[in-house]
């Protein structure tokens, strides 16, 4: 009974002293979970925010491009489609105004933030960070900036609904409809820094936001490392009994390296191979006896995806610099019989008592399936998923790069925006599924007789751009006639009925000069609709002064 009585007095001594050696652990591990969930919520929804003004910004160069063709065709189905669009920001701008208030309604801010098409799963986020940060610097002049950007959706919509009372009543001629073009124009314009302004806002928020949750994660992790360190001294200073309790939890440790799911490779001071799991067995295809011993490189073959020839050794790295490595994205791992895997990695140094670099620890992961699916993403937003062919996304995207080559270098390019003739009655007769098997056709047809490097794109429906690079204006000319004949031979058979095509095509060059990728857009526009105008099937010479407005007179 006195045994008995002992052996549980020391048990109960032990347990005492355990939980004082480790509630400090216990308390920072609970702090630096909290805090890293809370850093994760805060740089979540400032991404949200950054997308949300994507979103914002597409949906408003939407808007003022379907009033524009809202003018031309008088068609409600187009200005259906500046409803649908400008219903983005005008939802994101009910949830501002809502948590402007003292009491906001929640529910509503809510709505407005999906109506704006957010991700349902962000919004709590965003509604977080905008009632949490508001009156911060950064979140304080996002908010100014896109408050600013309400006033002039404001007036869009005013003038929109003015475009439509007046077609709506007869009252539709070019003198008519021009002041208002104008307005809408005047708008667009003064949207678009506005546009840019807040998401430079946003991106500086989020980069001092992350630095300073990295500065707090530090803190936490060092003040971690301080208290295991001197924890770890006291333990070893304080019997036998817990020397050997330490070398139990390192054999553990050994078990759970070769338990956990990433691959682990050890190296010692002078980069040499020491110990690497089985998960990095598996990867890199070499075994740990015919491993241990070796240099770093001749197990661990990265190369740089980007060119395919710089090695990569991010231990010799640590090693030179004392300072963690990481690589992610663009990492390609050789293994041993020769084949690829896509890696992300990280390196960290291994130090003594007295902080000398004794060796480091690497870990990585495979990330190849990540990275296609990443790819697959990328492609299907930057492509038309009828055709194949770049979007309308894409296409501006490359417009712009034209641009800046035209203004930097003195490079000369083209634009053609093209509309096919009498594609509806293909569909009307046909149906829609013939129609989208025509526009197929039409796709391959075009790109056929395009130059290597060349640009075509459908920007929507039956209308196609091509950005013609490194292009003079009289190669651009019979680029378009040819475009434009080899469409005119087409016969579209369906239904025991031929139906034979055509296309209006509008060029503008390009030179250097103050002009956007919207001007190019909206003269190239403007030239197609004089093609039209002139009898179809015609090819049209603008210029990038040339305005939408001014067609119509």
């Amino acid at each position: 009974m006195t045994d008995t009585g002992t052996n549980r007095a020391r048990s109960s001594t032990g347990d005492r002293r355990l939980l004082r050696i480790t509630w400090p652990f216990l308390l920072i591990v609970v702090v630096l979970v909290l805090l890293a969930s809370e850093s994760l919520r805060i740089v979540s929804a400032t991404r949200a925010y950054v997308g949300g003004e994507s979103l914002w910004s597409k949906a408003q160069k939407e808007a003022v491009y379907s009033l524009y063709r809202y003018a031309q065709s008088h068609a409600e189905s187009d200005y259906r489609a500046y409803r649908d669009a400008v219903a983005v920001p005008l939802g994101d701008r009910r949830a501002r105004l809502e948590l402007e208030k003292d009491a906001p309604d929640l529910a509503v801010a809510r709505a407005g933030f999906i109506a704006g098409r957010n991700d349902p799963d962000d919004v709590d986020g965003m509604i977080m960070l905008f009632r949490r940060f508001r009156h911060v610097s950064y979140m304080n002049r996002a908010i100014g900036i896109w408050a600013r950007a309400d006033e002039h959706i404001t007036e869009l919509n005013a003038a929109a609904e003015e475009l439509h009372g007046r077609i709506q009543a007869g009252d539709a001629a070019g003198s008519t409809l021009a002041p208002i073009l104008v307005r809408i124009d005047d708008i667009n314009r003064q949207l678009t820094p506005l546009e840019v302004a807040f998401s430079g806002t946003l991106g500086e928020a989020s980069r001092r936001t992350q630095e300073i949750l990295e500065v707090a994660l530090v803190f936490v992790a060092a003040s971690l490392g301080i208290g295991g360190i001197a924890l770890s001294r006291r333990m070893l200073r304080t019997s036998a009994a817990l020397e050997a309790q330490l070398h139990s939890e390192r054999d553990r440790a050994q078990v759970t390296l070769h338990s956990i799911a990433e691959a682990v490779i050890t190296t010692d001071e002078r980069g040499r191979i020491e110990t690497l799991n089985p998960v990095a067995e598996s990867l890199t295809g070499w075994t740990r006896a015919a491993a241990v011993g070796r240099p770093l490189e001749e197990v661990f073959d990265i190369i740089d995806e980007t060119n395919r020839q710089t090695r990569i050794n991010p231990v010799a790295t640590l090693l030179e610099g004392g300072r963690g490595v990481e690589l992610r994205g663009d990492a390609i791992l050789i293994r041993r019989d020769g084949r690829e895997l896509g890696v992300d990695a990280s390196a960290a140094p291994i130090r003594d008592r007295d902080g000398a670099i004794t060796g480091a620890v690497l870990v990585f992961y495979d990330v190849t399936d990540e990275r296609r699916y990443a790819a697959q993403l990328s492609h299907q937003a930057r492509h038309d998923a009828l055709t194949g062919l770049a979007n309308r996304r894409e296409f501006e995207h490359r417009l712009q790069r034209a641009l800046a080559s035209s203004a930097e270098l003195d490079r000369r390019h083209a634009m053609l925006y093209m509309d096919l003739d009498r594609f509806k009655e293909v569909n009307d007769a046909c149906g829609h599924a013939a129609g989208d098997e025509l526009l197929r056709e039409i796709s391959l047809l075009l790109q056929r007789k395009l130059r290597e490097g060349d640009t075509l794109a459908r920007l929507g429906g039956d209308e196609f751009g091509v950005l013609l690079e490194n292009c003079a204006p009289d190669h651009a000319v019979r680029i378009a006639e040819a475009l434009r004949d080899a469409v005119a031979q087409v016969a579209f058979e369906c239904h025991g009925r031929s139906f034979t095509l055509g296309v209006s095509v509008g060029l503008v060059p390009i030179a250097a000069g103050p002009h956007s990728e919207a001007d190019i857009l909206n003269a190239a526009d403007a030239s197609c609709y004089r093609a039209k105008a002139f009898g179809r099937g015609r090819v049209h010479i603008g210029e990038v002064t040339d305005k939408p407005d001014e067609v119509r007179r």
